[in-house]
C-alpha cells in the first residue's frame, strides 16, 4: 500500500492538473479470499510504512501467480481500448511476424 500511495503521489505530481485515475488492480481482500493467498502477520516493528497500516494481516504481491496478475493487467487495459481496432492490430502483428519468419 506504500508503494501504491507513493505512485499516486508521483504522478499527480509530475502532471499538475491532468485527470488521472487511479484503481487498485491486485491484492485486493476480494483476491486474497478468491485465490486463497498466503497471510503473515504484519511486521509493525522498525517499519515506518506499516506503522500506518491498520489491517493485522499483509499479503505479498508475489503471492499472486503471475499468469493471473498479467491477465487483470491485460483486462484492466484493453478495457480502454476500442476491440475492433485490437483485433485489426494483432492480426497486422501476426501477419508481419509471419513474413519476417518466411524471410529469415
Amino acid at each position: 500500500m506504500a508503494i501504491w500511495a507513493d505512485l499516486k503521489s508521483k504522478i499527480l505530481r509530475y502532471a499538475p492538473g491532468v485527470d488521472v485515475t487511479f484503481e487498485r488492480l491486485a491484492i485486493t481482500p476480494e483476491q486474497v479470499r478468491k485465490f486463497q493467498l498466503p497471510t503473515r502477520p504484519t511486521k509493525k516493528d522498525g517499519n515506518t510504512h506499516a506503522k500506518q497500516f491498520k489491517g493485522k494481516f499483509s499479503v505479498e504481491v508475489e503471492a499472486l501467480p503471475v499468469n493471473i496478475l498479467q491477465d487483470i493487467v491485460r483486462a484492466a487495459i484493453e478495457q480502454h481500448i476500442d476491440q475492433h481496432q485490437l483485433f485489426v492490430t494483432r492480426t497486422a502483428e501476426e501477419s508481419g511476424r509471419g513474413i519476417l519468419q518466411n524471410l529469415i
